[in-house]
């Protein structure tokens, strides 16, 4: 049976990225009378583990940690132990029964180094010995009174046992505060990506040069006078760009002075991925780098679907849609001010700003599979009349596809600072 999966980050105090649980989901094409197969917990974990090859894992991972749940029976099988423990964290489903069989597993997996998770845990006064096997411990926190009053005694418990605890659900900057100030130091939730608009707010003019630099690359021709105009308004972009092609990486025998002569070294092809990097850093400015990765994650996916459904007439408008997803975001300004600014495609402006229309379906199925709404994705499959074994390949593409741009261009960019 094939499976399939989203990720959902998993952030620190100081929002670095510290992993990805990894969501499965069963193939629909697995059905019978019209309806989806019900996929236990073990065939779920399985099937995805032994379909992909590890390797696969940590490139989506980026070489992070991959939160995977397991079942009682996985856990008594050392089903994880098939796999190295320098990225696996093993999450142990709550629905697991916590008997001397799953406690000895549990143990032997920990002597062998694996980082152990406790899943969507509720306090309990006698898992004290549960709780000194684990590594992590999962609350789930959903704003309300319980649901803090749960995590305030978890936190107390396992502060004895120097496990860290980390909140998940969570989707408010506020449940993000609160959950840290009563001792949590991992978070998982979309919180992050959540605009905090200030009303009346003025956009940073190096912010708006930032959008429009992003707007020109993802032109088909790109017309390197305009960019060269475009980065003579950013002192800041243009010293890092004279620093990068006068670095040791490209071993020019003599200075290069001009804006426009380094773009004409740096060529198309690395001039648009530099650009694009440098240009959403900035717009990243005491942001979650994840942020970055998120939306050229989501810039490749809407490409991708795009045009095989539509050709590739508006492959850039698809790719801006993707890529502009999280301007109010990014900028803490209303979404429809930032466009405003900004000469962008009618269809991108229509996908981001309406509903009812393909750019935004595309745009809301990307939304769906990282947030594991499964009921949308499948509406979704069926409004776009994409196939869904063809969407998760440009979805696993898109998030290699990110995770290479940003390798490459955060080690160029140490590259230069070193040289």
């Amino acid at each position: 049976m094939n499976a399939y999966f989203a990720r959902q980050p998993i952030l620190d105090e100081n929002l670095n990225l510290f992993g990805y649980e990894l969501l499965f989901r069963p193939n629909p094409q697995t059905i019978t009378s019209g309806k989806n197969i019900v996929v236990d917990g073990d065939s779920a974990t399985s099937s995805v583990l032994n379909a992909i090859e590890w390797g696969g894992i940590k490139k989506v991972t980026g070489g992070t940690h991959a939160f995977v749940n397991f079942t009682e029976q996985l856990l008594l099988a050392g089903f994880p132990t098939l796999y190295p423990n320098q990225h696996l964290v093993v999450e142990v489903l709550e629905t697991v029964r916590i008997n001397p069989q799953v406690l000895e597993a549990i143990r032997r997996l920990k002597e062998k180094g694996y980082i152990i998770a406790l899943d969507d845990y509720e306090y309990r006064p006698n898992d004290q010995y549960l709780l000194s096997l684990c590594d992590i411990v999962k609350v789930e926190v959903d704003g309300s009174a319980k649901s803090f009053q749960n995590l305030r005694r978890v936190v107390q418990a396992v502060n004895l046992q120097q496990c860290r605890v980390l909140a998940e659900k969570v989707e408010t900057q506020q449940d993000f505060e609160e959950s840290k100030a009563l001792g949590c130091t991992l978070f998982q939730g979309y919180f992050f990506a959540k605009p905090k608009l200030v009303t009346e707010k003025t956009i940073n003019p190096l912010k708006i040069n930032q959008m429009r630099l992003l707007q020109e690359i993802a032109k088909p021709g790109v017309d390197f006078q305009i960019l060269a105009n475009v980065i003579k308004h950013d002192v800041a972009l243009s010293a890092k760009t004279l620093r990068l092609v006068n670095s040791a990486y490209y071993g020019l025998s003599h200075e290069i002075k001009s804006i426009g002569q380094a773009l004409t070294l740096l060529g198309t092809s690395e001039l648009q991925r530099w650009l694009t990097y440098s240009s959403l850093t900035g717009l990243c400015d005491n942001k979650p780098s994840e942020l970055i990765i998120l939306s050229m994650t989501r810039a490749r996916f809407c490409e991708s679907v795009g045009t095989a459904i539509k050709g590739y007439d508006n492959a850039d408008a698809y790719f801006l849609t993707g890529l502009f997803s999280l301007l109010d975001t990014l900028t803490d300004c209303d979404l429809a001010q930032c466009l405003e600014r900004m000469q962008i495609p009618k269809l991108t402006k229509i996908a981001l700003l309406e509903s009812g229309n393909h750019g935004r379906y595309i745009l809301d199925l990307i939304i769906a599979i990282e947030t594991g709404n499964w009921k949308n994705v499948t509406r979704l499959f069926q409004a776009l009349g994409l196939k869904e074994v063809l969407a998760y390949r440009f979805y696993l593409e898109a998030i290699e596809a990110a995770q290479r741009f940003f390798d490459a261009d955060f080690a160029e960019e140490e590259q230069t600072v070193e040289s």
